[in-house]
């Protein structure tokens, strides 16, 4: 068999191995449950959570929503909370939250502090006749997905040398108003031998009050601050994994110096 000919049959091969899995995605397409992920995601104090909370409400209630084209047609048949997705995964408190926005007066609800995700099940009428005619009813799973906004933040960091983020944290943290909020931080820095072998009740303490000091910056009442990271500290119920367990900025003085010890290895080299 020439080249060419073996050319032409691969091709022939492979055009009627698609049609016939387009063919069998057609037939079984009416019979299957798609999943759809929608993921929502912004800083804090956005409104993602009631945001959430009003699409959910909306959706099991079947109001309020003229231009989604299958409810605004009356096609929409049954929408109800599906069953978790992902075990592994927190569900989103939904019925707390409408409740606490229905309250009387009405209480806003918690930030996102984790992934947490929940899904629906709705169960209506295809717009396509063909699908219409091989099955009457369709079933759409929709995962819903909260993130948090603050671990966008971090993306930044991919692209910084750890000593260039380091020296970008202090210099915000010596104006106000985050001075104030960085004290204990920069007193426990100020008191550390960045240069000394390697303590691990020293680190575990810079690590706790830079935590501390951006927490206290994201409840901070007067302004809002940004920029704080990394996010994965403020996951205080479900704490992210850390490469370093004692991160924090250091400062200047713990780049490598000939006097640096030897020994244990310094705080800059550890963390």
């Amino acid at each position: 068999m020439s080249n060419n000919v073996r050319r032409q049959t691969e091709k022939l091969l492979a055009s009627l191995s698609d049609r016939t899995a387009d063919l069998v995605d057609g037939l079984t397409a009416p019979f299957s449950e798609p999943v759809v992920r929608l993921g929502v995601t912004g800083l804090a104090r956005a409104g993602k959570t009631v945001a959430i909370t009003s699409l959910i409400q909306n959706l099991l209630h079947q109001g309020g929503m003229p231009l989604l084209s299958a409810m605004g047609g009356g096609r929409v048949m049954a929408v109800q909370l599906g069953e978790q997705p992902d075990l592994t995964q927190p569900r989103f408190a939904f019925e707390d939250h409408r409740d606490a926005l229905l309250h009387k007066p009405p209480v806003w609800p918690e930030s996102t502090a984790s992934i947490s995700q929940l899904r629906l099940s709705m169960r209506y009428r295809s717009g396509a006749w063909m699908r219409r005619a091989l099955s009457p009813e369709s079933v759409l799973h929709i995962d819903i997905v909260d993130y948090p906004g603050e671990w966008l933040l971090d993306l930044p960091l991919i692209d910084m040398d750890f000593q260039t983020w380091s020296a970008q944290v202090f210099s915000a943290a010596e104006q106000e108003p985050r001075l104030s909020l960085a004290k204990d931080w920069l007193e426990a820095t100020s008191q550390t031998d960045h240069n000394a072998p390697f303590d691990e009740r020293a680190a575990k303490r810079l690590h706790q009050t830079y935590a501390d000091y951006l927490r206290q910056c994201r409840q901070f009442k007067r302004v809002k601050l940004s920029m704080l990271q990394p996010g994965a500290l403020f996951d205080a119920r479900r704490p992210r994994r850390l490469p370093c367990p004692h991160f924090c900025p250091t400062a200047a003085q713990t780049r490598p110096s000939a006097q640096a010890p030897q020994s244990g290895g310094g705080y800059g080299e550890a963390i």
